[in-house]
């Protein structure tokens, strides 16, 4: 919820960070599962630059690629939780079906054996 209220305002909320970088970090770190709605919900909210601005050292850019890139194979490092889509989908209209995606392609990507 911190994540997707700190995307929305575009600052840190409920969190004791400076920059709305920190946040992504922080999710990207302790919540996996919740960094690509945060990523969503920056898009959503138009905050996405802001994000960027504050990535002066260039590990956020480098992460997200990671992130993508996992997302994109079908890794279940950063998948989204199915339980939480509801409660996503409520708060962010449009994002649980980009969410739901996400994991129908994991789910449907090739295995690890087969690769």
């Amino acid at each position: 919820m911190n994540g997707l209220t700190s995307a929305r305002e575009g600052r840190p909320v409920g969190w004791y960070f400076k920059q709305l970088v920190e946040v992504g970090h922080r999710i990207a770190d302790a919540y996996p599962q919740h960094v690509a709605a945060f990523g969503h919900a920056l898009i959503h909210f138009c905050n996405g630059d802001c994000v960027e601005g504050q990535d002066r050292s260039g590990k956020w850019k480098n992460r997200r690629q990671t992130i993508r890139k996992s997302l994109e194979r079908g890794d279940a490092d950063f998948l989204p939780h199915s339980d939480s889509l509801a409660l996503i989908g409520f708060l962010l209209p449009g994002v649980e079906e980009k969410l739901e995606k996400i994991i129908l392609k994991a789910r449907n990507a090739p295995s690890k054996e087969g690769r």
